[in-house]
């Protein structure tokens, strides 16, 4: 459909963009599950090391 169309982005715009949008993502989606607290040990798990991750994640690219 728009296959002639290219915008050109500098690395490091983008990578501040994204980073942005993962801090918004991550306040918007922690805080709306901080209610929820998962019954099961396996989801209990995967929650926290999810978040773990997500945060190293961050950590690790604005650091860069």
């Amino acid at each position: 459909m728009y296959q002639d169309i290219s915008e050109s982005v500098k690395t490091t715009l983008y990578k501040q963009k994204i980073l942005q949008f993962a801090k918004q993502a991550k306040k918007a989606l922690f805080e709306s599950s901080q209610m929820k607290k998962p019954d099961e040990e396996f989801d209990k798990e995967m929650y926290e090391d999810f978040w773990e991750e997500y945060d190293y994640l961050l950590q690790k690219h604005k650091a860069d």
